[in-house]
């Protein structure tokens, strides 16, 4: 069983945090197989500042250790009450999961491939199993005293130094890291002008091909996709010719007609989410905001969705040991008046 192992560090951000450094370089070979991906997660959230986090709406800290947030993704796996939810159980439970290429249209449904079923040549969908994706409740509020007259909107880190410099990036900005793999061909195929060999090489990034959701209100546009990684290709969209989104260019789909099975390009109608992915994790999406009433400012709860896209080209490999570190960095943003 290959394994793939993830750290994945949240943090409310207002001041310097470390930086993970990831030094492993590791080889693999292409290839089919669902049950690629085990987990061996480290998971931190930190807090900085006046915002405050909990997973239950009730708990408001200023940080939340793994296991609580472990808690939270097998709460939402499992669909179970998070307050009965012991941190026994959640570890137990939380290595059961398995993450496997999955997509979603709207952050709610996830749906993967199913190998056994083909119609015209293509593999049909199936729902995925809760197990084979992350997705957790987050609740923020401001711990504030005095006079409450300002609102804010609660965003990622901005890429400006809080200093508004138009020149330094600011360090703390969320990221997800992994280390670039190489990897072999099994089968040969052709994307574009490109043909591959069996027992080629090519090189993937796993971080390429993994994607964060953000659920900030009932709305579709409340429903936000992060991208910040193209790598070797994006979706395969039916009747689009873009670098980013013609399935001809498209490595995972040549991929699989390799094997015998072709993946259905997505509907033009229901590509809009994707074309619309965030290509970085800037502080330019308000996930809602702070305003005070009666001298309180109100909560807000937002979803978090993290999984490996399956119409992603570098999905493609099955790797031993293969570190992917996320950093999911909030803060709260001045309303300007």
């Amino acid at each position: 069983m290959k394994s793939f192992r993830i750290k994945l560090i949240l943090g409310l951000m207002s001041i310097a945090m470390t930086i993970t450094c990831l030094t492993t370089t590791t080889y693999a070979w292409f290839a089919r197989n669902k049950e690629a991906w085990t987990e061996d997660v480290d998971i931190e959230i930190e807090n900085y500042g006046s915002l405050l986090i909990s997973i239950d709406n009730t708990n408001f800290r200023a940080s939340i250790d793994k296991d609580d947030l472990k808690r939270a993704i097998v709460a939402k796996a499992y669909n179970l009450d998070i307050n009965s939810v012991s941190k026994e159980e959640a570890k137990t439970k939380f290595k059961e999961m398995k993450f496997k290429d999955v997509t979603t249209k709207d952050l709610v449904s996830f749906n993967t491939i199913n190998e056994k079923s083909k119609t015209d040549g293509y593999y049909d969908f199936i729902e995925a199993k809760p197990t084979s994706y992350y997705s957790f409740d987050l609740y923020f509020m401001i711990d504030a005293h005095g006079p409450k007259t300002e609102s804010f909107d609660l965003t990622f880190v901005s890429s400006k130094q809080d200093n508004n410099s138009l020149e330094e990036p600011n360090p703390l900005l969320s990221y997800i890291k992994s280390i670039p793999t190489k990897a072999r061909v099994h089968s040969g195929f052709s994307v574009g002008d490109k043909s591959f060999n069996a027992g080629d090489a090519i090189e993937v990034d796993l971080k390429n091909a993994a994607r964060i959701g953000v659920i900030h209100d009932s709305t579709s546009e409340g429903r936000t996709i992060y991208e910040p990684y193209l790598g070797l290709g994006s979706y395969a969209i039916e009747g689009e010719d873009g670098n980013s989104y013609d399935p001809k260019l498209n490595y995972m789909l040549r991929h699989l007609e390799a094997y015998g099975g072709g993946l259905r390009p997505l509907p033009k109608e229901d590509s809009e989410i994707y074309k619309n992915t965030q290509k970085n994790f800037d502080g330019n999406v308000s996930f809602g905001r702070f305003t005070p009433v009666n001298n309180e400012y109100n909560k807000l709860k937002i979803t978090v969705c993290i999984w490996l896209e399956g119409y992603d080209s570098d999905y493609l490999s099955t790797v031993d040991d293969v570190n992917m570190s996320f950093r999911l960095a909030f803060s709260k943003r001045e309303v300007a008046s």
